[in-house]
């Protein structure tokens, strides 16, 4: 795909106008959009909503599968109480088994296996490609994706964190950040209140260490 898309923004001058460049314009963003959804129905049956119950209420946020099916991905923010009982899609009772309150992610192990679970990147992504973010927008509008651009690594407070324009409303914190292939390069963490187009999520080598810490805790009975 990366070869069509060069090869579409290096048109230029009258030609670009031509019934065959309007097709190969059309074609590769045709291909563009089926990979959108490709990546859609690969990963939403692995988000789900997290609820905790905490003392004025309930904490509601996304989570996501990985491992298999035998740990799940959130923001700490999400599950802020040590002791409050926490669902997953209001059925499947969790354990929190790990958090990093200053990466803002926690891992989670499910009272039973789920069938759907997503892989990480290897690397993160340059900037300016393509990402996707899934999760609960407004905490009831489930496994909404929107798409932005990644904008690098930045240090917030001397917390390394990921920026990106895919836009984020409450109820997603927690979600994936997703690759142009679908696969996990963060969770999403938070947006700022004065502009939609910065928004935030963690890094892919603090995701990667706490699934690599909480390991052996997940394996063990709880």
């Amino acid at each position: 795909m990366s070869t069509c898309v060069s090869t579409v923004f290096a048109l230029e001058g009258p030609d670009v106008e031509s019934p065959y460049n309007r097709q190969m314009i059309a074609a590769v963003l045709a291909l563009q959009a089926t990979d959108a959804r490709t990546i859609y129905k690969r990963v939403s049956p692995a988000i789900c909503t997290v609820t905790q119950s905490v003392m004025k209420g309930e904490s509601t946020g996304t989570g996501f599968a990985v491992n298999g099916g035998w740990q799940i991905v959130t923001a700490s923010h999400v599950v802020p109480s040590e002791w409050g009982e926490i669902q997953v899609s209001g059925r499947i009772k969790c354990a929190l088994v790990y958090r990093d309150r200053e990466a803002d992610v926690a891992i989670l192990r499910p009272s039973r296996k789920l069938p759907y679970s997503i892989a990480l990147a290897k690397r993160e992504p340059e900037i300016g490609a393509t990402v996707f973010s899934v999760g609960q927008a407004l905490g009831a509008l489930e496994n909404t994706m929107v798409s932005g651009m990644f904008n690098g690594r930045r240090v917030v407070e001397g917390e390394a964190m990921y920026q990106h324009s895919a836009p984020l409303s409450s109820g997603m914190s927690g979600g994936p950040l997703l690759d142009e292939s679908g696969l996990v390069i963060g969770v999403n963490k938070y947006k700022t209140a004065e502009n939609a187009g910065l928004n935030f999520s963690s890094t892919l080598p603090a995701l990667r260490k706490a699934i690599k810490d909480a390991a052996g805790i997940v394996r063990s009975e709880i």
